[in-house]
């Protein structure tokens, strides 16, 4: 093979080339041909000329997936900081109208005296009504918040566009 891929002045033969190039050579034959390209330039010339031009794709516009993940980690982010607030001012709420805070700073020798005057079930009505309340708000929240972190992709993408469209 070696006689093959090298002409007679030591270069790299024609059909020695495409042979690389094809990945037909055995590995002595391959190790041969790479060590003459690494310093031959004629040869290493030649060798790139044979080469195919690879196509180069361009690259998937991501901007409208990106931009869509940054909106919903955006409302994701919004609606956590919110519901924790919310949550806590429902446990407040509850904790003030179940008296758990008047409890607290009352002395026990006059809350002995005097009568609780709520049952448990109206603490518990109380809070059910509270908490329905609570949940329909945020229900009606999320509905109008909705549309505006999932807009459709043809949608208006920055608030630049936006204002374009109007």
């Amino acid at each position: 093979m070696s006689q093959e891929l090298f002409l007679e002045n030591g270069h790299l033969s024609d059909a020695g080339l495409a042979a690389l190039r094809d990945g037909q050579l055995d590995e002595l034959a391959r190790l041969e041909a790479a060590e003459h390209l690494s310093f031959c330039d004629a040869c290493l010339d030649r060798y790139l000329a044979l080469a195919e031009p690879v196509q180069i794709q361009p690259p998937e516009d991501l901007t409208l997936p990106v931009m869509r993940r940054i909106r919903q980690r955006i409302a994701r982010v919004v609606m956590n900081r919110y519901a924790v607030a919310a949550a806590a001012v429902v446990l407040a709420f509850g904790l003030w109208g179940g008296g758990v805070f008047g409890r607290i700073t009352q002395k026990p020798d006059w809350r002995q005296d005097v009568p609780d005057e709520r049952t448990h079930w109206e603490i518990s009505d109380s809070l059910n009504q509270m908490f329905g309340a609570f949940g329909n708000a945020a229900d009606h929240l999320l509905d109008a918040l909705h549309p505006t972190f999932d807009q459709p992709s043809g949608a208006a993408d920055t608030p630049a566009d936006s204002v374009k469209g109007e």
